[in-house]
């Protein structure tokens, strides 16, 4: 794992969005779905899928490796959920097993074969560009619908699993680094306001999870009924007035001294402290995240985007790079000296 991934791009550090994702569900018409398919059907459909994008052109320049989860050990299965490559779903294992993975080296396209549906494929661009990770999803939407047959109706689009997830099979989604409206007591109220319009929001790791870090996952809920643009735009259009709130949040903190203590006490801890849990350092990156983009801290970034630090503090990510796995206490004591040096 020492290619460069997405969250090596300085775009994650442009603002309120991180990155952009557009997840699309698909099943082969051939098989039943997943909590009903053999392990003997699972297999004979993992090597459909796999065929489908073996030696294709796709989007980019992507070229997949397939991931056997079961060949992972438990360090490595965390830092791909912490690297939002998987869902917690997919690594759940149970009756939807076999499963495999296929992802770039970059692990900006993956997918996920037997999750809750057959398919489960997804692009993930830096910053604000949800476009252009709807681009390369649909890209190898077309890869793969060209060598195997999906289920799909003309009354009701996409067939699923789950009938929320019919139709376009679409979900698009903002990361979002919301610390204004979490700080100020807002984000619960605006995040609310926006499930009226079919947008909705969750933790860091989708849905069940809470916020971590003050980042939030911002997704539309309605996939049928609505073509694939209609999503982006409702999406666009919702996560600017969210990012809106934001904006206006932060310049009623900036009104006194306090939020600039908090930032520079927040980076003198992660520069200085031996020990740290995960959720300390993600309280602390929020911090400076939020110090360096409104030029509160008037100082040489760190080696890399904010938000990379944020992942790599994940414990599956701090353990996977050790040469075993470590203890809880080791764990804290190699997070911070990994922070300590990026800073």
């Amino acid at each position: 794992m020492t290619a460069e991934k997405w969250s090596d791009d300085p775009k994650t550090d442009a603002g309120p969005i991180i990155s952009s994702r557009v997840r699309l569900a698909r099943n082969l018409r051939k098989y039943r779905f997943a909590p009903r398919l053999s392990p003997e059907a699972a297999r004979a459909m993992i090597r459909d899928v796999a065929g489908a994008v073996r030696d294709a052109a796709l989007p980019g320049g992507a070229r997949l490796r397939m991931i056997d989860p079961r060949d992972l050990t438990e360090s490595v299965r965390a830092a791909l959920l912490e690297g939002h490559a998987v869902s917690p779903e997919f690594l759940s294992g149970g009756a939807y097993s076999p499963k495999a993975l296929l992802l770039s080296d970059d692990e900006s396209v993956g997918i996920m074969i037997n999750e809750e549906d057959h398919i489960r494929m997804q692009a993930v661009t830096p910053g604000d560009d949800v476009d252009g990770a709807y681009a390369i999803a649909d890209g190898v939407d077309d890869v793969i619908e060209r060598g195997v047959e999906y289920a799909f109706e003309p009354d009701f689009g996409y067939l699923t699993a789950c009938p929320t997830n019919a139709g376009t099979g679409m979900r698009a989604s903002f990361m979002a680094h919301l610390p204004g409206l979490a700080l100020t007591g807002q984000a619960a109220n605006v995040l609310q306001s926006a499930a009226k319009f079919g947008i909705t929001a969750r933790g860091i790791y989708g849905e069940g999870t809470k916020p971590v870090g003050h980042i939030f996952q911002i997704s539309n809920q309605v996939t049928t009924g609505k073509s694939e643009g209609a999503i982006i735009a409702l999406l666009r259009n919702v996560t600017a007035e969210v990012t809106g709130r934001e904006k206006a949040a932060r310049k009623a903190l900036f009104s006194g001294t306090n939020l600039a203590d908090r930032i520079w006490r927040s980076y003198g801890i992660l520069a200085y402290a031996r020990r740290l849990g995960a959720e300390e350092a993600m309280e602390h990156l929020s911090d400076i995240r939020l110090g360096f983009e409104e030029g509160i801290l008037n100082i040489a970034r760190p080696k890399r985007p904010i938000y990379n630090l944020m992942i790599n503090a994940q414990p599956g990510r701090v353990r996977a790079r050790a040469s075993g796995e470590t203890t809880d206490a080791e764990t804290d004591v190699s997070r911070a000296e990994c922070l300590r040096s990026m800073l």
